[in-house]
């Protein structure tokens, strides 16, 4: 495996280091008690119920998408019913309605304003199995990624302004989600700036890890042993946290010996980083060939088309995503596989 690159970007760390925020939230009722000042509630019992395009809540720092084209993804202020008890949000067929509608409640949730705290409550009939949620800062960095589900209820605090937030329900679930009670918030700032209640604290990493290069005045891979090595004038320089591998744009590269510790054949898979660029311009961060042979898979950014691309090999098309980032900021990016279904996160 060979981290590369081919434009310039400062500095490049593997991902699971300590972290003072986010706090997650599954209880509503601690996560209102930590919000303090000005907050902006949404619950749709004061709203007429029917279609709705999503934009008639701006003014309360919310606006509602759905991926899918009408009638599918269609938006509506749904009455109550025997599981909620007011107004709710809906997409197409309601929760629990007979069988389900074969397609995705996926929802898009645009924060407006300088809101470091954003929760919502998640109606579903099949105990939340399906559903993931990924909270994005306002450059698109991702903040947090919750892949397992939440309980009824998501809410998030973090010590930077929330820019989007997307929840994804899994198609064929054997029913569908409805949405209410959306609240925006922020914390108090403690002495060293982050939000009041974050822990100064080190995220745990997976037990499940297969190799971490963090960059640390070395190239060693501190889960299992794959260490690397240092290419052309590539050196290190303050991380997000500790160090980070930090390249010049000019041949500078870690390389790292194949290993089967990364033929996943059809397993799940995470592979994530953190990134800053002092420059923007095409980066690939990360290319897998065996032996000399070329054509693995391999992680870059395209500054001209805008997209962050994820190719697994030659014969199979690409995945992408829509990037725009800027100059001095992290960035924690993302590729999975659950089954058959690859995304840049």
């Amino acid at each position: 495996m060979i981290f590369a690159q081919k434009g310039l970007f400062r500095q490049f760390q593997q991902a699971w280091r300590c972290t003072s925020c986010p706090i997650i939230f599954t209880d509503e009722v601690s996560f209102v008690s930590a919000l303090s000042g000005p907050q902006s509630v949404v619950d749709f019992n004061s709203s007429s119920t029917g279609p709705i395009s999503g934009n008639e809540f701006t003014a309360q720092g919310f606006i509602f998408d759905s991926p899918l084209a009408s009638p599918l993804g269609q938006l509506e202020i749904a009455p109550p019913s025997f599981f909620a008890s007011s107004n709710y949000l809906n997409i197409d067929r309601r929760p629990f309605a007979p069988g389900d509608d074969g397609n995705e409640d996926d929802l898009e949730i645009t924060i407006v304003g300088n809101w470091q705290a954003v929760g919502f409550r998640i109606i579903d009939g099949d105990n939340l199995s399906g559903e993931s949620v990924t909270v994005f800062d306002q450059s698109g960095g991702v903040i947090h990624m919750t892949t397992s589900g939440p309980t009824s209820f998501f809410g998030i605090i973090t010590d930077v302004p929330i820019g989007r937030v997307f929840v994804d329900e899994a198609a064929f679930d054997s029913d569908d989600v409805g949405y209410d009670n959306f609240r925006l918030g922020n914390a108090v700032n403690d002495a060293d700036g982050d939000a009041a209640g974050c822990p100064l604290a080190c995220v745990p990493p997976p037990s499940y890890m297969v190799s971490w290069w963090s960059g640390d005045s070395n190239a060693n891979d501190i889960q299992d042993g794959n260490d690397g090595m240092l290419q052309g004038d590539t050196t290190f320089a303050a991380g997000k946290v500790d160090q980070a591998f930090s390249f010049d744009g000019s041949g500078d590269f870690v390389s790292v010996p194949d290993s089967t510790d990364w033929d996943f054949g059809s397993n799940d898979f995470s592979i994530d980083l953190w990134v800053k660029f002092d420059q923007i311009k095409d980066s690939m961060f990360i290319h897998q060939q065996s032996g000399s042979a070329v054509g693995g898979w391999e992680f870059d950014f395209q500054q001209s088309n805008g997209i962050l691309v994820f190719a697994r090999d030659p014969f199979n098309a690409a995945i992408i995503r829509p990037w725009s980032p800027q100059q001095s900021t992290w960035y924690h990016l993302a590729v999975t596989r659950t089954g058959f279904e690859y995304r840049i996160r």
